[in-house]
C-alpha cells in the first residue's frame, strides 16, 4: 500500500513509478489524460487496482460509501482469483476505452462539463 498524500485525480499515482506492460510509465498512459475502467484499474496494468481511481462514479457519490465499495469489490476479486488459481488481472483496452466514452457522454450532460469565469 502506497500513501503519497492528496493530490486529486491523478498526482499521487503519477508521483510513484508505476510501469505496466512493456515498460509503460502510467505517467506517460496518461499524458492527455487519465484513462481507466470503473476507476478500478487501467489495461496495460495488470494487478493495478486504484480506490475511486480517475474517471470512477464514486467520486461523485458519497465517497466513503464508494471507498467501502471499492475495496469491498478488490477483496472479492483477489479472493476469487486465489481460488480459482489466477495470478493476474487487467482491463481490456476495448473495455476500458468504451468506460472512457460513456463516463464521457454521461459528463456532458451535467453542469461539471461547463466552463465558467468569475
Amino acid at each position: 500500500v502506497f500513501a503519497t498524500g492528496f493530490d486529486s485525480m491523478t498526482g499521487a499515482l503519477n508521483a510513484i513509478a508505476i510501469t505496466g506492460k512493456d515498460g509503460l510509465q502510467l505517467k506517460e498512459g496518461w499524458a492527455h489524460g487519465p484513462q481507466s475502467y470503473l476507476g478500478l484499474g487501467c489495461a496495460g496494468f495488470p494487478n493495478l487496482f486504484t480506490i475511486t481511481g480517475p474517471l470512477s462514479p464514486g467520486v461523485l457519490s458519497n465517497v466513503v460509501a464508494s471507498i467501502e465499495q471499492h475495496v469491498d469489490w478488490i477483496g472479492n476479486c483477489l479472493q476469487h482469483m486465489k481460488d480459482a488459481g489466477k495470478q493476474r488481472i487487467e482491463a481490456t483496452e476495448t473495455a476500458q476505452k468504451e468506460w472512457v466514452e460513456h463516463v464521457n457522454c454521461v459528463a456532458d450532460l451535467t453542469v461539471y462539463n461547463t466552463y465558467s469565469q468569475s
